[in-house]
């Protein structure tokens, strides 16, 4: 019988590790165990999963705690306790529709894949400012099931992999990117240059409420950062994503770049230009990274 590891990296958000462990319990093709590793030394998510291993959950629940600040090496935790056929991963913030697991399982059969993946639905609050909600900024490409995915777009947060793949490395997640994001792709990127097949699942839908400090232009420009692009190339791409006003300001901010304009006279007329608070607090971010150095995605999230 294949039996299958769902896996759970956790860092300081208890509520949201309790309903997706609860959506879990209701899936239509169980996992044979969840294993939840808590990358907070305070150990917030442990009350949460003692509780579910209290109840009447149908499978065993593995917990540990991995203390050192690194996404990759939590990950790698949950890949060494993990003792199933197939590991599923699924982000802490996700929730996990009734069909979700058996979908991706029918995947990986259906198209003899040695992994799957499915989209990651953002649910944005109608709350959020009319510009974010238009925008659909936290949106992934999405394509037909059964097709090999581009490494471009290879990431988790909704994936299944054969556990023979990943227990060929004793770190499977590079601890060099645990700090800097992108373990997933080069991870998934790395098993498709040894021969894995990886597909997409368009059935295989999570959902992901995005939270309040993500519905702010900062932080796109962060996480645009983070994923490898340059300052232009982040500028450049609200000019071309973003809505009005301010796809048309980053894209004359992005035009006075490529004629020489220094970036901080560029950045001060846009601000001239649309007096908002979101914006000038984007701009003192990057204006102070200019001045102090430092990692820029970083300085962003602070400022955020």
């Amino acid at each position: 019988m294949t039996t299958l590891s769902l896996c759970i990296a956790t860092y300081r958000r208890p509520e949201r590790l309790a309903a997706v462990l609860h959506d879990l319990t209701q899936q239509t093709r169980m996992p044979d165990e969840v294993v939840v590793v808590d990358n907070d030394p305070d150990e917030s998510a442990r009350p949460v999963v003692e509780a579910r291993q209290r109840g009447s959950t149908p499978y065993r629940i593995r917990y540990a705690v991995q203390p050192q600040k690194n996404i990759s090496l939590t990950r790698n935790k949950t890949v060494e306790l993990a003792t199933g056929d197939w590991l599923a991963f699924i982000d802490d913030d996700e929730r996990a529709p009734l069909p979700w697991l058996a979908q991706l399982m029918d995947a990986a059969i259906r198209y003899k894949a040695d992994g799957v993946l499915g989209p990651v639905n953002p649910v944005v609050p109608p709350s959020a400012p009319g510009w974010i909600r238009r925008g659909r900024f936290y949106e992934f490409p999405r394509m037909d099931s059964g097709v090999v995915i581009p490494p471009n777009r290879l990431r988790f947060g909704n994936v299944l992999v054969k556990a023979s793949w990943l227990r060929r490395s004793s770190v499977p997640f590079d601890p060099s990117l645990g700090l800097t994001g992108g373990e997933d792709g080069d991870l998934l990127a790395r098993l498709q240059q040894q021969g894995a097949r990886i597909v997409w699942c368009d059935e295989a839908i999570v959902n992901e409420p995005v939270e309040p400090a993500r519905l702010s232009l900062q932080w796109l420009m962060a996480r645009a950062l983070r994923a490898g692009h340059s300052m232009v190339s982040a500028i450049n791409m609200v000019s071309e994503q973003g809505v009005e006003p301010v796809a048309s300001e980053f894209r004359e901010v992005f035009k006075q770049q490529n004629f020489g304009v220094p970036l901080r006279d560029a950045l001060t007329q846009m601000l001239e230009h649309v007096p908002s608070q979101d914006l000038r607090v984007l701009v003192t971010g990057i204006l102070v990274q200019k001045d102090t150095g430092g990692n820029l995605a970083e300085v962003l999230d602070r400022t955020g």
